[in-house]
């Protein structure tokens, strides 16, 4: 008994670490798409959107 509860919180636990980190690579993707729809460039180094001066 206290084993499959040791298994089940070691599997929850992994669940949201990736929930996690799929979540952060979502909200980047997110941020390098608007970048490119407002018309800029994402800069990789700076992780960060950059527009081109008139």
């Amino acid at each position: 008994m206290r084993m499959r509860r040791g298994i089940a919180i070691a599997l929850a636990l992994v669940v949201v670490l990736l929930l996690a980190v799929a979540i952060l690579y979502g909200v980047r993707g997110l941020s390098i798409d608007r970048c490119l729809d407002a018309g800029g460039a994402w800069d990789e180094h700076a992780a960060r959107c950059v527009f081109a001066k008139p």
